[in-house]
């Protein structure tokens, strides 16, 4: 999401006239949408594995289960990174008409 911003930026500067500013905000407000459930989703699965782990007699403040690795987690996020990208490809189909 990073590189879109930079390229809205860049198409902003260079096309006079385009007002590209409605489709950053929109922009910004996807990315953030994505973080937030990410950061949401992440939270639920991460409790679900403690809770698992402590039914195993594994517990204690400094266990952290890493989701990075566990296939549950990746296929979420890849789940989740699909219905964002569609709506950034719409983003950026708009943006192609209003420069073009």
């Amino acid at each position: 999401m990073e590189k879109s911003r930079r390229a809205i930026g860049g198409i902003g500067a260079l096309g006079p006239g385009v007002d590209v500013e409605e489709i950053r905000r929109e922009l910004e407000k996807v990315s953030g949408e994505f973080h937030r459930q990410r950061e949401q989703e992440y939270r639920v699965l991460e409790q679900s594995e403690k809770e698992r782990l402590r039914r195993l007699w594994i517990s204690g403040p400094a266990i952290r289960p890493n989701l990075e690795e566990k296939d549950d987690w990746q296929q979420e996020l890849k789940e989740m990174k699909l219905a964002y990208d569609l709506r950034i490809n719409r983003l950026k189909q708009e943006l192609s008409v209003k420069i073009t």
